[in-house]
C-alpha cells in the first residue's frame, strides 16, 4: 500500500477527499502496487513494478496524462503503451515527462511555450514523444 501526507487542496495525496493530512492511504482501485512516487505541485504519480504510471490530482491542462481534463482523487493510469523506466513531474508547472526502458522522451500536459517538446504549442492531455531537434 502506497501511503502521502501534506497539502491535499487539488487531491494531490490520492485519498479521495481535499483535506490536508498525515499518512492517508492513495486510493488506486485498479492499479497495482507502486514501486517508485513521485510528487508534483499538485500532481501525485506511482511507478509500478510492471513500469505502468499512475497519477492524480489536479488535472486541469491534462497534466494526469489519462486522456481527460478531469481532476482525480484516486489514481489513474497515464496512457502510455511502452515500459517507462522513470518520471518526472515539474513542480511549477502543469507538464510531467517520462523516459521509457528504449530510452524514449514522452511528455503531456500544459504546451504553452512548447515545454512538451513535440514541436507545437498544443497541450495534450495523453502523453506526446518528445522530437529531438
Amino acid at each position: 500500500m502506497t501511503w502521502c501526507w501534506g497539502e491535499n487542496l487539488d487531491w494531490q495525496l490520492g485519498s479521495g477527499v481535499t483535506k490536508d493530512t498525515t499518512n492517508v492511504p492513495v486510493l488506486a482501485p485498479d492499479a497495482p502496487a507502486f514501486a517508485r512516487i513521485a510528487a508534483g505541485s499538485s500532481v501525485t504519480c506511482g511507478l509500478t513494478a510492471a513500469a505502468e504510471a499512475w497519477c492524480w490530482g489536479r488535472n486541469m491542462f491534462g497534466q494526469l496524462g489519462n486522456g481527460t481534463l478531469a481532476d482525480s482523487r484516486t489514481a489513474n493510469r497515464v496512457l502510455l503503451n511502452e515500459p517507462i523506466a522513470s518520471l518526472a513531474l515539474n513542480t511549477h508547472g502543469p507538464h510531467h515527462c517520462a523516459t521509457t526502458r528504449t530510452g524514449d522522451a514522452w511528455c503531456w500536459g500544459w504546451n504553452a511555450d512548447g515545454q512538451l517538446g513535440d514541436g507545437t504549442t498544443v497541450n495534450s492531455s495523453t502523453p506526446v514523444p518528445v522530437r529531438a531537434p
